[in-house]
Protein backbone atom coordinates (compact mmCIF):
# COMPACT_ATOMS: atom_id res chain seq x y z
CA UNK A 1 0.00 0.00 0.00
CA UNK A 2 1.10 3.29 -0.86
CA UNK A 3 1.68 5.94 1.64
CA UNK A 4 -0.85 8.54 1.76
CA UNK A 5 -0.77 11.73 -0.67
CA UNK A 6 -2.18 13.71 1.52
CA UNK A 7 -0.16 17.10 2.34
CA UNK A 8 1.58 16.25 5.47
CA UNK A 9 1.31 17.94 8.78
CA UNK A 10 4.92 17.50 9.27
CA UNK A 11 7.67 17.27 7.59
CA UNK A 12 11.19 15.48 8.90
CA UNK A 13 14.50 16.62 7.41
CA UNK A 14 16.75 13.72 7.41
CA UNK A 15 20.57 15.01 6.69
CA UNK A 16 22.66 11.82 6.06
CA UNK A 17 26.72 11.26 5.03
CA UNK A 18 28.52 8.12 5.86
CA UNK A 19 25.85 7.21 7.89
CA UNK A 20 25.49 3.48 7.25
CA UNK A 21 26.01 2.34 11.11
CA UNK A 22 22.96 4.61 12.43
CA UNK A 23 20.79 5.40 10.00
CA UNK A 24 18.94 2.51 10.32
CA UNK A 25 17.80 2.88 13.72
CA UNK A 26 17.23 6.87 13.02
CA UNK A 27 14.88 6.02 10.19
CA UNK A 28 13.15 3.19 12.86
CA UNK A 29 12.53 5.66 15.02
CA UNK A 30 10.92 8.10 12.50
CA UNK A 31 8.78 5.26 11.48
CA UNK A 32 7.14 4.24 14.78
CA UNK A 33 6.16 7.36 15.80
CA UNK A 34 2.65 7.36 16.84
CA UNK A 35 0.54 10.52 15.56
CA UNK A 36 -3.10 11.49 14.84
CA UNK A 37 -1.47 13.14 11.32
CA UNK A 38 0.41 12.49 7.99
CA UNK A 39 4.09 13.39 7.67
CA UNK A 40 6.73 13.25 5.23
CA UNK A 41 10.45 12.33 5.87
CA UNK A 42 13.32 14.04 3.49
CA UNK A 43 16.16 11.52 3.70
CA UNK A 44 18.53 13.90 1.87
CA UNK A 45 22.09 12.12 1.31
CA UNK A 46 24.96 13.92 0.35
CA UNK A 47 26.69 11.39 -1.82
CA UNK A 48 27.89 8.96 0.87
CA UNK A 49 30.27 6.91 -0.28
CA UNK A 50 30.05 4.31 2.46
CA UNK A 51 27.08 1.70 2.30
CA UNK A 52 24.21 4.60 3.24
CA UNK A 53 22.06 4.16 0.23
CA UNK A 54 22.13 0.64 0.07
CA UNK A 55 20.54 0.71 4.28
CA UNK A 56 18.08 3.84 3.07
CA UNK A 57 16.95 1.65 0.28
CA UNK A 58 16.12 -1.64 2.39
CA UNK A 59 14.62 0.20 4.89
CA UNK A 60 11.49 1.99 2.96
CA UNK A 61 8.16 0.43 3.54
CA UNK A 62 5.03 1.90 3.14
CA UNK A 63 3.38 3.94 5.65
CA UNK A 64 -0.07 4.94 6.05
CA UNK A 65 0.99 7.85 7.72
CA UNK A 66 4.57 8.58 6.70
CA UNK A 67 6.00 8.94 3.30
CA UNK A 68 9.26 8.72 3.23
CA UNK A 69 11.57 10.62 0.38
CA UNK A 70 15.09 9.63 -0.42
CA UNK A 71 17.36 11.92 -2.37
CA UNK A 72 20.76 11.66 -3.40
CA UNK A 73 22.98 14.31 -4.48
CA UNK A 74 24.94 13.44 -7.46
CA UNK A 75 27.98 14.93 -5.75
CA UNK A 76 28.88 16.49 -2.07
CA UNK A 77 27.44 19.70 -1.60
CA UNK A 78 27.92 20.17 2.13
CA UNK A 79 26.26 20.24 5.14
CA UNK A 80 24.90 23.56 4.95
CA UNK A 81 23.88 23.66 1.03
CA UNK A 82 21.88 20.20 2.12
CA UNK A 83 19.76 21.54 5.05
CA UNK A 84 19.02 24.65 3.07
CA UNK A 85 17.95 22.19 0.32
CA UNK A 86 15.35 20.18 2.74
CA UNK A 87 14.00 23.23 4.07
CA UNK A 88 12.77 25.01 0.49
CA UNK A 89 11.17 21.17 0.17
CA UNK A 90 9.76 20.82 3.11
CA UNK A 91 6.16 21.06 2.36
CA UNK A 92 4.58 20.61 5.71
CA UNK A 93 3.06 23.08 8.54
CA UNK A 94 5.95 22.06 10.74
CA UNK A 95 9.63 20.95 10.28
CA UNK A 96 11.08 18.70 12.51
CA UNK A 97 14.87 17.90 12.55
CA UNK A 98 16.89 14.35 12.39
CA UNK A 99 20.41 13.84 11.44
CA UNK A 100 21.07 10.31 10.00
CA UNK A 101 23.34 9.36 13.27
CA UNK A 102 20.71 10.43 15.63
CA UNK A 103 17.40 8.96 16.59
CA UNK A 104 14.18 9.80 18.58
CA UNK A 105 13.87 7.56 21.93
CA UNK A 106 9.65 8.74 22.93
CA UNK A 107 7.30 7.16 20.27
CA UNK A 108 4.94 10.32 21.16
CA UNK A 109 7.39 12.93 20.32
CA UNK A 110 6.07 14.67 17.04
CA UNK A 111 2.62 14.26 18.57
CA UNK A 112 3.43 16.14 21.82
CA UNK A 113 5.41 18.85 19.88
CA UNK A 114 2.76 19.78 17.35
CA UNK A 115 -0.17 19.43 20.22
CA UNK A 116 1.80 22.12 21.82
CA UNK A 117 3.19 24.14 18.75
CA UNK A 118 -1.00 24.06 17.97
CA UNK A 119 -2.13 24.72 21.61
CA UNK A 120 0.49 27.44 22.11
CA UNK A 121 0.19 30.11 18.59
CA UNK A 122 2.43 32.65 19.84
CA UNK A 123 5.34 29.85 19.56
CA UNK A 124 7.12 29.45 16.77
CA UNK A 125 9.24 26.34 17.55
CA UNK A 126 10.15 24.09 20.45
CA UNK A 127 12.43 21.60 21.47
CA UNK A 128 13.60 19.25 24.13
CA UNK A 129 16.38 17.81 26.31
CA UNK A 130 17.99 14.45 24.91
CA UNK A 131 20.38 11.71 26.25
CA UNK A 132 23.76 11.54 24.65
CA UNK A 133 25.16 8.56 23.44
CA UNK A 134 28.26 7.05 22.04
CA UNK A 135 28.87 5.17 18.31
CA UNK A 136 27.96 1.74 20.35
CA UNK A 137 24.75 3.35 21.60
CA UNK A 138 26.23 3.55 25.33
CA UNK A 139 25.00 6.00 26.91
CA UNK A 140 26.99 8.68 27.93
CA UNK A 141 24.43 11.20 29.56
CA UNK A 142 20.99 10.92 30.83
CA UNK A 143 21.03 15.20 30.50
CA UNK A 144 22.25 17.34 27.74
CA UNK A 145 20.36 20.43 28.02
CA UNK A 146 19.78 22.70 31.30
CA UNK A 147 17.55 25.25 30.88
CA UNK A 148 17.67 29.18 32.00
CA UNK A 149 13.92 29.32 31.22
CA UNK A 150 11.30 27.54 29.60
CA UNK A 151 10.44 30.54 26.98
CA UNK A 152 13.42 32.16 24.41
CA UNK A 153 12.58 35.42 22.73
CA UNK A 154 14.72 36.76 20.24
CA UNK A 155 17.09 38.53 22.96
CA UNK A 156 17.06 35.97 25.09
CA UNK A 157 17.96 33.46 22.05
CA UNK A 158 21.25 35.59 21.62
CA UNK A 159 22.30 36.24 25.00
CA UNK A 160 21.26 32.83 26.50
CA UNK A 161 20.16 29.53 24.32
CA UNK A 162 23.02 30.01 21.68
CA UNK A 163 21.87 27.04 19.84
CA UNK A 164 22.86 24.89 22.83
CA UNK A 165 20.50 22.44 22.63
CA UNK A 166 20.38 19.31 20.10
CA UNK A 167 18.68 19.94 16.82
CA UNK A 168 17.21 16.35 16.82
CA UNK A 169 14.71 18.15 19.48
CA UNK A 170 13.85 21.09 17.39
CA UNK A 171 10.16 20.93 15.82
CA UNK A 172 9.05 24.81 14.49
CA UNK A 173 6.39 26.39 11.78
CA UNK A 174 7.46 26.39 8.35
CA UNK A 175 6.36 29.90 7.89
CA UNK A 176 9.44 30.98 9.55
CA UNK A 177 10.91 30.58 6.19
CA UNK A 178 8.69 32.71 4.13
CA UNK A 179 10.98 35.46 2.87
CA UNK A 180 13.92 33.88 3.76
CA UNK A 181 16.68 36.13 4.03
CA UNK A 182 19.62 36.66 2.32
CA UNK A 183 22.14 36.64 4.92
CA UNK A 184 20.58 33.06 6.39
CA UNK A 185 20.79 31.22 2.95
CA UNK A 186 24.65 32.00 3.44
CA UNK A 187 25.22 30.06 6.87
CA UNK A 188 21.65 28.57 7.16
CA UNK A 189 23.01 26.29 10.71
CA UNK A 190 21.06 25.45 13.67
CA UNK A 191 21.75 29.05 15.36
CA UNK A 192 20.87 30.93 12.67
CA UNK A 193 17.56 29.09 12.33
CA UNK A 194 16.96 30.29 15.62
CA UNK A 195 16.80 33.59 14.97
CA UNK A 196 14.27 33.46 12.04
CA UNK A 197 12.31 31.45 14.38
CA UNK A 198 12.30 33.51 17.69
CA UNK A 199 11.43 36.74 15.08
CA UNK A 200 8.11 34.97 14.97
CA UNK A 201 7.42 33.93 18.37
CA UNK A 202 8.97 32.07 21.33
CA UNK A 203 11.09 29.16 21.46
CA UNK A 204 9.92 27.21 24.21
CA UNK A 205 11.79 24.12 26.21
CA UNK A 206 9.39 20.90 26.96
CA UNK A 207 10.92 19.12 30.25
CA UNK A 208 11.33 15.77 28.71
CA UNK A 209 13.80 13.98 27.19
CA UNK A 210 12.49 12.26 23.94
CA UNK A 211 15.57 12.01 21.69
CA UNK A 212 19.20 10.57 21.71
CA UNK A 213 22.06 12.71 20.55
CA UNK A 214 25.38 11.00 19.35
CA UNK A 215 28.92 12.27 20.12
CA UNK A 216 31.58 10.87 18.08
CA UNK A 217 35.15 10.74 18.96
CA UNK A 218 36.58 13.97 17.96
CA UNK A 219 33.89 16.01 18.58
CA UNK A 220 33.58 19.76 18.68
CA UNK A 221 34.59 20.18 22.03
CA UNK A 222 37.87 18.78 21.57
CA UNK A 223 41.38 19.86 20.51
CA UNK A 224 41.60 21.94 17.02
CA UNK A 225 37.55 21.56 16.67
CA UNK A 226 37.46 23.52 19.85
CA UNK A 227 39.33 26.44 18.02
CA UNK A 228 36.54 26.13 14.75
CA UNK A 229 33.90 26.52 17.36
CA UNK A 230 34.79 29.93 18.69
CA UNK A 231 35.69 31.12 15.19
CA UNK A 232 32.48 29.81 13.87
CA UNK A 233 30.66 31.56 16.28
CA UNK A 234 32.25 34.75 15.96
CA UNK A 235 31.38 34.37 12.29
CA UNK A 236 27.37 33.85 12.50
CA UNK A 237 27.35 37.21 14.77
CA UNK A 238 29.43 38.62 11.77
CA UNK A 239 26.97 37.95 9.24
CA UNK A 240 23.91 38.68 11.56
CA UNK A 241 25.99 42.29 11.59
CA UNK A 242 26.78 42.57 8.31
CA UNK A 243 22.98 42.15 6.96
CA UNK A 244 22.30 45.13 8.43
CA UNK A 245 18.73 43.95 9.72
CA UNK A 246 19.16 43.70 13.40
CA UNK A 247 19.84 47.64 13.53
CA UNK A 248 18.05 47.85 17.31
CA UNK A 249 19.93 44.51 18.36
CA UNK A 250 23.27 45.85 17.06
CA UNK A 251 25.16 46.18 20.29
CA UNK A 252 24.26 43.02 21.56
CA UNK A 253 25.19 41.59 18.66
CA UNK A 254 28.30 43.07 18.82
CA UNK A 255 28.92 42.04 22.49
CA UNK A 256 28.40 38.76 21.84
CA UNK A 257 30.61 38.82 18.37
CA UNK A 258 33.52 40.28 20.26
CA UNK A 259 33.30 37.57 23.20
CA UNK A 260 33.48 34.67 20.62
CA UNK A 261 36.32 36.66 19.08
CA UNK A 262 38.35 37.21 22.20
CA UNK A 263 37.93 33.54 22.92
CA UNK A 264 39.03 32.27 19.20
CA UNK A 265 42.14 34.94 19.99
CA UNK A 266 43.18 33.47 23.54
CA UNK A 267 43.03 29.86 22.43
CA UNK A 268 44.90 31.13 18.99
CA UNK A 269 47.40 32.91 21.25
CA UNK A 270 47.82 29.50 23.55
CA UNK A 271 49.45 28.35 19.88
CA UNK A 272 51.72 31.33 19.61
CA UNK A 273 50.24 32.85 16.65
CA UNK A 274 49.63 35.90 18.52
CA UNK A 275 50.44 38.57 15.06
CA UNK A 276 48.30 36.34 13.21
CA UNK A 277 45.57 36.35 15.04
CA UNK A 278 45.37 40.05 15.83
CA UNK A 279 45.89 41.17 11.88
CA UNK A 280 42.75 39.35 11.29
CA UNK A 281 40.53 39.92 14.10
CA UNK A 282 41.21 43.76 13.61
CA UNK A 283 40.72 43.62 10.06
CA UNK A 284 36.62 43.14 10.66
CA UNK A 285 36.70 46.10 12.58
CA UNK A 286 36.15 48.25 9.26
CA UNK A 287 32.31 47.27 10.19
CA UNK A 288 32.22 49.42 12.62
CA UNK A 289 31.59 53.16 12.88
CA UNK A 290 33.82 53.09 16.21
CA UNK A 291 36.60 50.80 17.33
CA UNK A 292 36.03 48.51 20.69
CA UNK A 293 38.45 49.98 22.91
CA UNK A 294 37.27 47.36 25.62
CA UNK A 295 38.12 44.46 23.20
CA UNK A 296 41.70 46.36 22.23
CA UNK A 297 42.54 46.30 26.31
CA UNK A 298 40.73 42.59 26.54
CA UNK A 299 43.00 41.67 23.81
CA UNK A 300 46.13 43.07 24.95
CA UNK A 301 45.60 41.56 28.33
CA UNK A 302 45.76 38.30 26.75
CA UNK A 303 48.94 38.79 25.00
CA UNK A 304 50.98 39.80 27.91
CA UNK A 305 49.30 36.32 29.75
CA UNK A 306 50.05 34.25 27.19
CA UNK A 307 53.66 36.06 26.41
CA UNK A 308 54.48 34.89 29.80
Amino acid sequence: MEAKKLRPLVSVICLVYNHEKFIEKCLSSIYNQKTNFNFNVFILDDSSVDNSKQVVESFIKPSKKCEFIYIRHVKNIGMQANFLYGLKNANGKYIALLDGDDYWIDEYKLQKQITYLENNPKSAGCFHDVITVDENHEVISEKYFIPQRNKYNFIQNLKELKSSYATCSLVFRRKVLVNMPNWYKNIPCDFTTDILITQFGTLDYLPETMAAYRIHKGGVWQGSQKEKHFAEMAYRYLILLKSGQFKQQKSIILNEYLTAQRKLVAFQMKKSEKLKTIKKVFSDFSLFSFVPYKFIYLVAKDYIHYKK
